[in-house]
């Protein structure tokens, strides 16, 4: 039963365009945070990679995963 009601959701979003909000905001956030992260690597003094992640996440989070979540629902 379980299996061909996850079978039937992912036929659904087979032909659905959302992977498309699914893999591209999350890709928008990196690009951001790396381009935030470049332009202001000069104020930053911690662990470089720790710096990136943040900055990653900063955008990712606050910014692009609510409107993936309302493109979800």
């Amino acid at each position: 039963m379980l299996f061909h009601a996850i079978s039937a959701e992912l036929l659904k979003c087979r032909r659905s365009a959302v992977w498309v909000a699914i893999l591209g905001l999350p890709l928008l956030g990196v690009f951001v945070g790396c381009g935030n992260y470049a332009i202001n690597a000069s104020a930053m003094h911690g662990n470089p990679w720790q710096d990136l992640w943040t900055q990653i996440g900063l955008f990712y989070g606050y910014f692009f995963f609510p409107i993936l979540i309302a493109i979800l629902a």
